[in-house]
């Protein structure tokens, strides 16, 4: 994690973590575009993860400063 940080830190861009859950691993059935400051700790609620829900049928699109 503390790589990710020194990198997201020393370029000045954000950093996300995209997780998926159930289905295939090119097809997850949840998928979720997290912070990186949200996954500080390894564990992270599920209340957490519902914030930073991903439809995984749409693309990944960048609007004002968010990954979404």
């Amino acid at each position: 994690m503390d790589r990710y940080f020194s990198y997201s830190r020393d370029r000045k861009i954000p950093f996300y973590i995209v997780l998926g859950f159930g289905g295939n691993p090119d097809s997850p059935t949840e998928l979720f575009c997290v912070p990186l400051e949200e996954a500080k700790n390894p564990q992270i609620h599920i209340n957490t993860l519902q914030k930073y829900y991903h439809d995984s049928n749409r693309g990944f699109i960048w609007k004002s400063g968010i990954l979404k």
